[in-house]
């Protein structure tokens, strides 16, 4: 369950992120939400292949 959270988390960063991009008044807060989007982006699709990879036991 703890996944869940950690994704739904992610998905609220990278939305935040977004968000600070688009009402940035400077590059700097520009940058910085396009970062944190891009950070939450990779981070779901990290915890999607690590839930649908085939395990290797």
């Amino acid at each position: 369950m703890g996944v869940w959270y950690f994704g739904a988390a992610m998905g609220l960063l990278a939305f935040l992120g977004l968000v600070m991009a688009s009402f940035a008044t400077s590059g700097v807060f520009y940058g910085t939400g396009l970062a944190l989007f891009a950070f939450g982006f990779v981070a779901i699709f990290w915890l999607i292949r690590r839930g649908t990879a085939p395990s290797h036991d």
